[in-house]
């Protein structure tokens, strides 16, 4: 089984100016990897797929399922309807508490604020509001990050306590003047509506949980881990009117404590952000994924091309290239029994 990584389908301007354009491809390259994966693959929900797996039904094409990570509304937009189009079912894992709101995830404004606080002299800004250490930590980070500081600092942010990131998250937006109550923007990197997930559900796709807020999980106390699971599995099973049963780890990132929890929640099948496929063997709270980027899957003209992508489905693309794991994806131990 193999199961591809995405996050976002956006029109080529607006994949350029998002804060990540390598988690984005553009509506055409979306269309014909799934045209092509829709003619030499059986495609599958990432439910559907387990549990085809565990009946242990055989097929002659194997067997691939799309998933979406955060759940942004441009997979309602761009996504949904070449889905159609292909008849590919998908699993989009979204963040529960930004459902219904226009608030995008924290990596999204950290990154654009970042950006904008490249060409700003931060330490003559008025101070934000709030302790001074997240300021210093943006100074600190700002005067020493060189090469590509969003997405740098983004993943550094990612280390820090999760109190701490919220104020630095929040300096970073004051200073950069990245408000979320001005529509813009915001709304550009904001999660779907319940509408809009039950309306995906409706055309047969699978919805799945992300967490509540997309922390860093080996990093929580255990209570804290309870609170982003099983509170997101009752969210999403609120809005979706069943049980919510697949979980993608944020940043890839689990322990033993947190697939325990995650069971517990009610989760049956869960993905990283390892790479590579999945064998029969697979333990199913720890399944692999392909992470599609678009940057290595065009041809010389820029053109979708089915062979570097019939390449990275097999699996061969991360060992001919030496790639590594995309993000975390790894399986951290916790450095007192809860979190380091």
């Amino acid at each position: 089984m193999i199961i591809l990584c995405y996050h976002r389908v956006l029109p080529e301007d607006d994949r350029a100016g998002s804060p990540f354009p390598s988690l984005a491809v553009t509506p055409e390259i979306f269309d014909a990897q799934m045209r092509w994966l829709s003619r030499h693959y059986r495609c599958l929900t990432l439910r559907d797929a387990v549990e085809e797996r565990r009946r242990g039904k055989l097929h002659d094409l194997p067997a691939a399922v799309v998933t979406f990570d955060d759940g942004y509304r441009d997979n309602a937009t761009f996504a949904a309807p070449v889905l159609r189009q292909h008849g590919v079912p998908a699993t989009f894992f979204a963040i529960s508490r930004l459902v219904d709101t226009d608030e995008s995830p924290w990596y999204d404004r950290l990154a654009r604020a970042i950006r904008k606080l490249e060409s700003i002299d931060v330490e003559h800004t008025p101070p934000c509001e709030g302790p001074k250490e997240p300021r210093r930590w943006l100074q600190e980070r700002l005067s020493s990050v060189s090469h590509d500081p969003a997405r740098t600092i983004v993943a550094e942010a990612k280390e820090l306590d999760a109190a701490f990131r919220r104020e630095v998250v929040a300096c970073a937006v004051e200073l950069a003047s990245v408000r979320p109550s001005n529509g813009t923007p915001d709304h550009a990197d904001a999660i779907m509506s319940s509408q809009q997930l039950r309306e995906l559900a409706h055309q047969g796709h699978e919805i799945g949980s992300h967490t509540r807020t997309h922390p860093i999980l080996p990093r929580l106390a255990p209570a804290e881990i309870d609170e982003e699971l099983a509170g997101s599995c009752a969210d999403l099973s609120a809005v979706m009117g069943q049980p919510i049963v697949s979980l993608a780890y944020p940043n890839g990132d689990f322990n033993e404590v947190v697939v325990s929890k995650a069971r517990n929640a009610g989760i049956r099948q869960a993905v990283t952000t390892l790479p590579g496929l999945n064998d029969p063997h697979r333990d199913v709270m720890r399944l692999r994924r392909v992470f599609v980027a678009q940057e290595r899957l065009v041809g010389g003209s820029d053109r979708p091309s089915d062979a570097l992508f019939a390449l990275e489905l097999t699996g061969a693309g991360d060992k001919l290239f030496l790639r590594e794991a995309r993000r975390g994806g790894t399986e951290r131990p916790s450095a007192n029994g809860v979190s380091p």
